[in-house]
């Protein structure tokens, strides 16, 4: 592998995932910030929380971590493979991240390298409802471009 320098565009670099509650059979989210302190407490997954998992020092510190950390992969540099991958994860009441899932990616070994810069994390900041620290998910795009 190459180490590369190369731009990193980060659309908004993270997001709270969005995708429908599939126990919820009229099609609407739930808002999960009218839960009871109690439910908060609970093993769940939130989607909708009242403050964001963040990375440790912010945007600037997550996009400084990755152009330190990424190695552009040979073969994708070599063959010009570019493009957004978009992972989902967990990020855990301790700030550590679990339940790394592949969205969508343009090839299997941008999507790697994306899950190893991930793993290599530190503890995030994690989401919050009503004080409480809870497991939350967050859509973790990186756009990988070459130039």
């Amino acid at each position: 592998m190459i180490k590369y320098v190369f731009t990193l565009l980060m659309a908004l670099a993270c997001f709270p995932a969005s995708a429908q509650d599939p126990g919820n059979a009229n099609g609407k989210e739930k808002d999960d910030t009218q839960i009871s302190a109690a439910a908060a407490k609970s093993d769940r997954i939130f989607k909708n929380v009242e403050v964001q998992a963040s990375f440790p020092g912010g945007q600037a510190a997550m996009n400084e971590f990755i152009n330190e950390n990424l190695t552009y992969p040979d073969g994708a540099y070599d063959e010009n493979v570019q493009g957004k991958v978009r992972l989902r994860l967990v990020v855990e009441r301790d700030g550590s991240i679990s339940q790394i899932m592949e969205l969508d990616s343009p090839d299997p070994r941008l999507t790697e390298e994306a899950e190893r810069i991930v793993r290599l994390m530190p503890k995030w900041n994690p989401a919050n409802i009503h004080n409480e620290a809870v497991r939350s998910y967050v859509v973790f795009p990186i756009t990988f471009k070459i130039g």
